[in-house]
């Protein structure tokens, strides 16, 4: 027959010897024991500290069972870290069924603790350097953005620029800008242009007959426009 009172006098020795001034019974002399464990716990400079206590009452036939355990005098953890951390320990518990598990719960609980703190820094410093990343993104995006060109956009501008910009291009100094005569505003307000060739065979020495048949029905304006074009 398992003498479990033995067992447990047994761990408490052990566990005053181990913790020492980390270690407290609650009810000396007292069955079944029940006492606190603080869980010390490291954190970096500038870091909130981070304490918790792991408070363990024993029942009769600890440790074929799992003891009562809770955690008090909590800092520095969120009511859902300490859930979870609680959760944690449960489950170690059952899994030591049946052995002095006590240290055991200790070592797993700031095992834990230490593992997630190192994990928020971890998220914090990744949130930082995501932050500082969209930041200089943004700075770079602002000194090279330039306006976005789209058909649309084209042809708003087109129409404000001819109408309010083109003109100036056209009326220089207030003065319009002077037609330059058509090749056939010439002939026609120059009747000595229809004898210049003439006159130019005449002093060769030449007679040179112009039928004027052959202009018929031929647009001047656009023969001035292709030599304009050359």
């Amino acid at each position: 027959m398992t003498d479990h009172a033995q067992d447990q006098a047994d761990e408490l020795e052990a566990l005053e010897s181990i913790f020492a001034d980390e270690f407290t019974l609650k009810n000396p002399g007292e069955t079944p024991a029940s006492f606190f464990v603080v869980i010390p716990v490291d954190t970096e400079p500038g870091e909130d500290p981070v304490h918790t206590e792991l408070h363990i009452t024993y029942t009769e036939s600890y440790p074929e069972d799992v003891p009562v355990i809770k955690l008090e005098n909590s800092e520095g953890l969120e009511e859902e870290t300490e859930a979870e951390l609680m959760e944690h320990i449960q489950a170690q518990a059952q899994e030591n069924i049946g052995t002095a598990m006590v240290f055991t719960l200790h070592a797993a609980a700031k095992e834990w603790i230490e593992t997630r703190l190192q994990r928020d820094r971890d998220d914090r410093e990744a949130k930082k350097k995501a932050e500082e990343e969209e930041k200089l993104r943004r700075e770079l995006e602002e000194a090279t953005k330039g306006t976005l060109i789209t058909p649309e956009s084209f042809r708003a501008w087109w129409a404000d620029f001819r109408e309010t910009e083109l003109p100036k291009y056209h009326d220089l100094s207030g003065m319009k800008k002077k037609t330059r005569p058509t090749g056939r505003q010439l002939f026609e307000a120059d009747s000595s242009l229809q004898n210049s060739d003439l006159a130019l065979s005449s002093a060769e020495e030449q007679t040179v007959e112009v039928d004027m048949a052959v202009f018929e029905g031929l647009d001047l304006d656009d023969i001035d426009a292709e030599l304009d074009d050359e």
